[in-house]
């Protein structure tokens, strides 16, 4: 037996385990707060909530399984690693022997809001959930204002239909900033994750010398299908992380806009209350119910303009699906996260010792 190397495969199973720990504590939970209700995606962008949906999906799935290939190629290079070190079955027994993860199965999109997960549980959601609460009650309050204040002049009916006509171009801006808090963090680990992991498969074989069975098959795995899994994920975060920010700045401006705008006119609409001569303060409120009509609709145009531009990131979108498609697709061109899944004949030569010869020395 040649000198043996040991600290590459220790080196290799502690980033890989580190990784594994991140997706863990990171990605997975920002997986969960990237899933947006369907009263956040308003009516007007067509084709944004199926696109968003799709792909949180597929990034879903890709990193439930990198997730588990993490775990597993950490104990199995461990295991190996602890043998040569020791030169005792009896001590790697203590690691194994390790078996190749069930492969994940594609969750439903849950796109409510309720239950647990609808009741605040820190101090910034409990401020966040107040400020959506002060946010819609200022846009009914203003409208009421308004429709109130224009009654006498038959505009309330005009105020009303127009309210509600704004709102197909608006809707709940909350849940879009943990969902884009939420593919940040993925993103961050992914940047280091995606370049990184599949490295260790040369330092392991092309640096350290190991050859056989076991070294070839982790190899061959970390740089094929943990690679390509991990670099699909990167682009999809990262197109899922810009629209979401996107939808939260447009929709915060588009609901202040409209409280500034309506409360505005609201307020000119009171003042020409105290005008004396009732058919000039009934011409002048229609004067300020219809500028404001139009106000009001050039936003809903601006923003109906927003989201027409939201296909830019809609291809973004589709382009990181595609990535993680191309790595799941299997021989009948159906998407199937067995195939970037670590397999069990890959964990068995990965974790027996027997199939890793040490370079010569």
């Amino acid at each position: 037996m040649g000198s043996v190397d040991t600290a590459a495969l220790r080196a290799a199973a502690n980033k890989l385990g580190g990784y594994g720990e991140q997706f863990q504590k990171e990605v997975l939970p920002g997986m969960q707060d990237a899933q947006v209700p369907g009263v956040a995606f308003p009516l007007m962008a067509t084709g944004l909530q199926s696109a968003y949906e799709r792909g949180y999906g597929a990034g879903d799935l890709c990193t439930r399984v990198c997730a588990d290939s993490f775990k597993t190629l950490n104990l199995a290079l461990v295991r190996v690693a602890n043998y040569y070190e020791t030169q005792d079955q009896k001590d790697a027994h203590q690691f194994g022997p390790v078996t190749a993860p069930p492969v994940p199965e594609a969750r439903a999109y849950d796109g409510s809001v309720s239950g647990a997960d609808a009741i605040p549980s820190t101090v910034g959601e409990y401020a966040a959930a107040a400020g959506m609460g002060l946010a819609v009650g200022a846009f009914l309050s203003a409208s009421a204002f308004l429709a109130s204040s224009s009654a006498e002049v038959g505009a309330a009916a005009t105020v009303f239909v127009v309210s509600l006509s704004i709102w197909g171009c608006l809707a709940d801006p909350l849940p879009w900033g943990p969902a884009h808090d939420g593919w940040d963090a993925i993103e961050q680990v992914l940047g280091k994750a995606a370049v990184q992991a599949p490295k260790q498969g040369g330092k392991v074989v092309d640096e350290a010398g190991w050859k056989g069975e076991g070294p070839e098959a982790f190899q061959k795995y970390v740089e094929g299908p943990l690679s390509d899994a991990l670099g699909g994920i990167q682009t999809l975060s990262g197109g899922m992380k810009e629209i979401c920010g996107s939808c939260s700045r447009n929709l915060w401006m588009g609901i202040l806009i409209y409280i500034a705008t309506t409360l505005a006119i609201a307020a000119f609409c009171l003042l020409l209350s105290f005008d004396p001569e009732p058919a000039s303060r009934a011409a002048a409120k229609w004067a300020m119910i219809l500028s404001w009509v139009g106000i009001v609709l050039n936003l809903g145009i601006q923003m109906m303009g927003i989201w027409d531009v939201t296909g830019v990131a809609v291809d973004m979108i589709d382009t990181g699906f595609r990535a993680i498609e191309g790595a799941m697709l299997n021989d009948n061109d159906q998407m199937d996260a067995a195939t970037i899944a670590l397999k069990a004949t890959d964990t068995q030569q990965i974790q027996d010792w027997t199939k890793w010869e040490p370079k010569a020395g």
